[in-house]
């Protein structure tokens, strides 16, 4: 089942005009048709210059668009194909992305029929990005300006000076985001963003979570809400709004919502932690059963100072059924958690993926015995605060001395120490105000 909007507009290239029969103009005078799955997903755009379909991968992340002459291909973050009239007798244009961290700094180009490697020694450009990792500057192997791109607050590109004849496939812009030349729409993942009109052209895929469940928001405490306080935060009021309508500060990194957020008006610090678990059997109760216990574990009146200034922290999980990825990323801000009824041990590998066990043990329930909390720590890129000794030829863990009732170190608080040690994975909070937290590689 999929649903159709004809979306009208008065502005680009392209688009249907719509006259009426005494040749004069109707109210609707330029169209282009958009085209949603089940699953809230683009499949199809389409207007007088392209007929553009999108399909998914088992993660929910784009694998193929293609029109009637161009395709491009992601196999992964790292590697794109990408096939139009211009570069199609050499085999399509091969893109080879290299990070450091999660930062893209260099695409590195080739044939896609005939990669040689001085044209890929050629074809390098290196990115040179704002506060927000927008591309402000793109250098090419020699280190000299390629292409320099000024936006407006929203993305739409303002000022564009670029040695780029169209022949190099580098579509990666505003906020390090891919711009569709078909649609001049940038895709995050979950949703695309027009910054000509400064909006998502769908609501937020969390939308059904803005409403609290009975104890899990109110007004004087709706921090853990996803859109950063759901339906209690008025700029919510707008379904289509982008980074709480101050994108000069906020950045949206798949179209959820961040996994954290400073705002300085209110000297908040509020930090979300989404999962997706998957594995045999598992249901909605274990993935309430999840949030619960680390909504109940990291709830209290934590703070910080950023630039002298007392801030609250606040710190909450949305956990969500879904299915295996087929290539997971940090790039989408979630974090992938396989549940079977055969793990005996949780852990978190990579800082967003691992494995948490679905039963308690030693007779007791889930409820009683849940790994979740704990988990959520490594998420948010805290280390293991105990150790193992053999006591009679067995192994048992002790915690460190100064750890012995927290969280990290075998016991069930958390303490202000904990929140201190999150802190210093945001790189600078005094000047970047959202982003995705690094976890780290532990187990429990």
């Amino acid at each position: 089942m999929s649903t159709t909007r004809t979306t009208p507009t008065d502005y680009g290239w392209g688009l249907f005009r719509d006259d009426d029969k005494s040749g004069g103009t109707s109210a609707t005078r330029y169209r282009r048709t958009y085209e949603w799955d089940e699953k809230n997903r683009l499949i199809s755009s389409v207007d007088a210059n392209y007929s553009t379909a999108y399909v998914y991968g088992h993660d929910g992340q784009r694998s193929n668009k293609y029109t009637q002459s161009s395709e491009t291909l992601y196999f992964n973050k790292m590697w794109t194909l990408h096939t139009d009239s211009g570069n199609s007798v050499y085999g399509g244009q091969t893109a080879k992305n290299i990070y450091l961290g999660e930062t893209r700094i260099v695409t590195k180009l080739n044939s896609g029929s005939d990669p040689t490697y001085q044209e890929e020694y050629y074809k390098q450009y290196y990115y040179h990005g704002d506060h927000l990792g927008s591309a402000s500057l793109i250098s090419d192997y020699k280190g000299d300006e390629y292409q320099r791109i000024e936006y407006t607050p929203y993305g739409e590109t303002w000022v564009e000076k670029t040695s780029n004849t169209g022949l190099e496939f580098l579509p990666y812009k505003f906020t390090a985001k891919e711009l569709d030349k078909e649609t001049r729409l940038y895709y995050y993942g979950a949703r695309y963003l027009d910054p000509k009109y400064s909006r998502w052209i769908s609501t937020d895929p969390a939308l059904g979570e803005y409403i609290p469940g009975v104890g899990k928001g109110t007004v004087e405490n709706f921090s853990g809400l996803p859109g950063m306080g759901g339906v209690y935060n008025t700029v919510n009021g707008n379904l289509y709004h982008y980074a709480g309508n101050n994108p000069v500060k906020y950045t949206d990194p798949d179209g959820r919502n961040a996994n954290y957020a400073i705002d300085d008006e209110n000297h908040t610090v509020t930090i979300i932690v989404p999962s997706t678990i998957y594995g045999n059997e598992v249901s909605e109760e274990t993935a309430r059963i999840y949030t619960d216990g680390i909504n109940r574990a990291w709830a209290g009146d934590w703070t910080t100072t950023i630039n002298g200034q007392e801030y609250s922290v606040s710190i909450s999980a949305d956990v969500y059924v879904g299915e295996e990825p087929s290539n997971p990323s940090r790039n989408d801000s979630m974090n992938y958690i396989k549940v079977d009824e055969n793990n005996t041990r949780s852990f978190v590998t990579s800082g967003f993926k691992g494995e948490w066990r679905k039963e308690g043990r030693s007779g007791r329930t889930l409820q009683d015995d849940n790994p979740a909390p704990h988990e959520t720590g490594h998420l948010l890129g805290l280390t293991d605060r105990y150790h193992d000794v053999q006591v009679d030829g067995k192994t048992q863990s002790r915690s460190n001395e100064g750890w012995e009732n927290n969280i990290m170190g075998g016991g069930s608080l958390v303490e202000q120490k904990n929140i201190d040690g999150i802190m210093k994975s945001i790189p600078d909070p005094s000047r970047i105000k959202s982003g995705v937290l690094q976890g780290g590689r532990m187990n429990n």
